[in-house]
């Protein structure tokens, strides 16, 4: 999972290799499996956005990859077609139940209505209210996605022309795993632009005076909270933290920049790593049929 110090590390090492990659101009970028092993959710969205936004903004650069070893993941990366993406012939015939239940959406709209479509594809979402529920928590999503381009992302290649979010779901026998990424400023980028320092200097002195990624995820979360009796100020990270309250068994977790805030149970932990994931990733587990996600 990527909230595990070393696999964070490891995925923003790719990237940030692959971003290196296209910008020198190699004539051919490969992309080598070899030791992927399994795939996460929350990482192959950062991976697969990334990957979108690079063959966007150089369109004339040409693709090769080297699959895994493991059949599960070659299953993956041909049924979400990364390979294809990345020009690579694979005669791959996803089968897994795993493998199949993946479903993925992307858009630069930010009205909710294509993640809660693909949200209702689940037949584990049966129940009109727990549908309702994560159409609301899509909307959310994509409300903050919204604010994600509102500065250069800084990375030293060129700003996209598209303000793209992209999601992932997938369905297990127990849990809904959905994700949300943008490849924007990042939280900690927006917030200062958003709103002034002396309400940012309150909320994180509420939070313990310090000032890190994870801090300033902290402090959006709470500054959404406390103005949501402000019209048009309901919807974003603290429609989120509701959700997972209202939805027992719930596990939340925020990404952003170099930090990260897990919400579950009531419980809120903080974190933050040594490297950049540049953007937001936002990753909710939803217990199906009455089970908890432990």
């Amino acid at each position: 999972m990527l909230e595990r110090p070393h696999a964070h590390a490891a995925v923003c090492a790719f990237l940030k290799e692959l971003r290196q990659a296209c910008k020198a101009g190699d004539r051919v970028v490969v992309v080598n499996f070899r030791r992927t092993r399994k795939v996460f959710a929350g990482a192959m969205l950062l991976f697969y956005a990334e990957l979108t936004r690079l063959q966007a903004l150089y369109p004339h650069a040409q693709w090769d990859c080297i699959p895994s070893p493991d059949a599960t993941v070659n299953q993956v990366l041909k049924f979400l077609s990364v390979f294809s993406r990345l020009g690579y012939e694979s005669s791959v015939v996803p089968t897994r139940k795993d493998v199949v239940s993946w479903r993925h959406t992307s858009d630069t709209l930010v009205d909710g209505r294509k993640s809660g479509q693909l949200l209702e594809m689940y037949k584990g979402l049966s129940r009109d209210e727990t549908r309702h529920t994560f159409r609301g928590v899509a909307e959310a999503t994509t409300n903050v996605v919204h604010h994600a381009y509102i500065a250069a992302r800084r990375d030293g290649l060129p700003d996209p022309a598209e303000k793209r979010w992209w999601m992932f779901c997938r369905e297990s026998d127990d849990s809904l795993y959905v994700s949300v990424c943008d490849l924007g400023v990042g939280i900690p980028g927006s917030l200062p632009v958003r709103f002034d320092g002396e309400l940012i200097s309150k909320a994180i002195e509420l939070l313990g005076g310090q000032t890190n990624d994870g801090r300033m995820i902290q402090a959006a979360i709470e500054i959404a909270r406390t103005r949501t009796d402000r019209a048009g100020r309901g919807k974003g990270l603290g429609d989120l933290k509701k959700v997972v309250d209202e939805v027992p068994g719930t596990r939340l977790y925020i990404f952003s920049n170099r930090g990260l805030v897990e919400y579950w149970g009531g419980k809120e932990t903080v974190r933050n790593f040594e490297n950049s994931i540049r953007g937001t990733l936002i990753v909710w587990i939803l217990p199906l049929k009455g089970k908890s996600h432990d």
